[in-house]
């Protein structure tokens, strides 16, 4: 296996403590929100894997209910304000009538949310951030910030480097 390499125009070891405080500090906030920290590891080839985690939150019946009842109001809201704009109350309000019901049965179905994830790049060491509201399709396709290297994200169980 080889050892990770600095980036280019990046020196070995930079930047590392200013990445570990980071992901711990992202951390405790997801932490602090109600989530789940789930164990990943994040590979690419021809670097040695690295731990981070995702943070997911499962969401109860009266929540599921209670954020699509949002959606589908603040929609048809959004709708009736439309109705006073020339022109686009023909397109807009009944769109947005049609689309409440239909968003709402979505967000509604909706029962583990990601929040976002955080881990050390395996090449630079740079914090790579896992964006939060993306659907749970192992293994997560990522680039780093820092170096561009194309990363997987996948469950520390399902992994094999």
């Amino acid at each position: 296996m080889v050892e990770p390499a600095a980036a280019p125009g990046v020196a070995a070891g930079a930047g590392v403590s200013a990445a570990a405080a980071e992901i711990a500090e992202r951390s405790a906030h997801w932490t602090d929100q109600g989530a789940d920290r789930l164990a990943v590891l994040l590979s690419a080839d021809g670097f040695a894997a690295t731990t981070g985690g995702v943070f997911l939150r499962d969401w109860s019946e009266a929540d599921r209910r209670r954020r699509a009842a949002r959606w589908w109001a603040g929609l048809w809201a959004l709708g009736l304000a439309f109705v006073f704009v020339p022109i686009l109350h023909f397109v807009v309000p009944p769109a947005l009538l049609v689309a409440g019901p239909l968003v709402a049965s979505r967000v509604g179905a909706v029962r583990r949310t990601v929040f976002g994830g955080i881990g050390p790049c395996p090449r630079c060491g740079a914090a790579v951030v896992v964006g939060g509201g993306i659907a749970l399709d192992w293994p997560v396709r990522e680039a780093c910030g820092r170096c561009y290297l194309a990363l997987e994200i996948a469950p520390a169980g399902r992994v094999s480097v």
